[in-house]
């Protein structure tokens, strides 16, 4: 991890964890837009992280948002931040100027509507890549006159759906048409990979507190043995999402998806998908019947992972995916392809 990397992830760590609370979430969920905490991300730069200093942002790579992105599963942030990340990075590979304030990413458009859109009511506009007769394109959707129809995923966080009645504004791009789907999965699997490890936390301090035929929880050999099988599950999220995350630096997007980005992407969200009903599991076992009541913070957790496996591409689609890049590349070039990958992950490492 480089030092950028470590002081992003302390100061999320820092901001998150005296922001966001039991208290502070059940108030959110009933206020719907925590607009202070918005501020205060925009004050430390977070949502540029990845754009060019040229242009106002922090000039920082993928593995630095990595650090944010994850902190903001494990927190269980309830704002549009991995979004605005991704957005305002498309946007940087354009001639467009990104507007002032909360983005989003639209999973897909089709015709004049578009459904599910991550925090629609509280962005100020959406963007998608598309293709078009002259190319690849990034479009960016102004949301001002929008009218949403408010729909919530089980988190109780805003899918909303559209017509895309608004202001249009395309601008060319060297990535695939697919390119904001791919990071809008890279982005949950790095959030999914952050509620493991919050699970793990809870679960933690959980077993180590509570007493139960005189010893503590964690002193049972079923309870060590779920510990164990859940840090094992957070470490293999964090290790494949990190990976994703270091491959658009060292990799990005090419014209061959056997052998850009796309390739761990797949990888990722499809072991983050499958991994959500284990790491739930797991946590709500260790917990008991207190974990599912309103009143402890366990749930918000879990509800997130829970409706983020499917977004962007379920285990299914993921690994349907990954088995067509597999099959494209063929047993010979198979292994070639995965050691490469992992050989640009090793010197972004050293």
């Amino acid at each position: 991890m480089s030092d950028i990397s470590s002081m992003l992830e302390d100061s999320v760590t820092r901001l998150f964890r005296d922001k966001v609370d039991r208290e502070f979430l059940q108030e959110q969920e009933k206020t719907g837009w925590a607009a202070q905490l918005w501020e205060l991300t925009e004050e430390l730069g977070l949502s540029s992280v990845l754009v060019k200093e040229d242009n106002g942002g922090v000039g920082g790579d993928w593995a630095d948002a990595y650090e944010i992105v994850k902190g903001c599963g494990r927190f269980a942030v309830p704002l549009p931040l991995p979004e605005t990340i991704v957005a305002r990075w498309l946007l940087d590979q354009t001639n467009l100027v990104a507007p002032e304030g909360p983005l989003t990413l639209i999973p897909s458009i089709d015709g004049s509507d578009a459904k599910r859109i991550p925090w629609g009511r509280n962005a100020v506009a959406g963007c998608t890549t598309q293709v078009t007769d002259s190319g690849n394109i990034v479009r960016l959707v102004d949301f001002t006159d929008v009218v949403f129809t408010h729909e919530v995923n089980l988190a109780k966080e805003p899918r909303d759906n559209c017509s895309m009645i608004a202001n249009l504004c395309d601008g060319d791009v060297n990535v695939p048409a697919t390119a904001s789907f791919y990071l809008g999965a890279m982005i949950r699997s790095a959030q999914i990979s952050g509620v493991a490890m919050a699970l793990l936390e809870q679960a933690t301090i959980y077993s180590g507190e509570r007493s139960q035929f005189g010893r503590n929880l964690n002193k049972f050999q079923t309870v060590q043995h779920n510990l164990a099988r859940l840090a094992t599950a957070a470490a293999s999220l964090d290790s494949i999402s990190r990976f994703a995350f270091a491959t658009m630096d060292n990799v990005g997007f090419k014209d061959d998806a056997k052998t850009d980005v796309r390739f761990a992407i797949a990888a990722a969200k499809s072991r983050a998908s499958e991994c959500v009903d284990l790491i739930c599991a797991l946590s709500h076992q260790i917990h008991g019947a207190i974990g599912f009541t309103y009143e402890h913070s366990l749930h918000f957790y879990s509800r997130r992972a829970w409706s983020w496996r499917s977004e962007f591409g379920g285990s299914s689609y993921w690994a349907n995916t990954l088995g067509d890049i597999a099959l494209g590349l063929g047993s010979e070039k198979l292994w070639g392809a995965i050691t490469a990958l992992g050989i640009n992950e090793t010197k972004t490492a050293n």
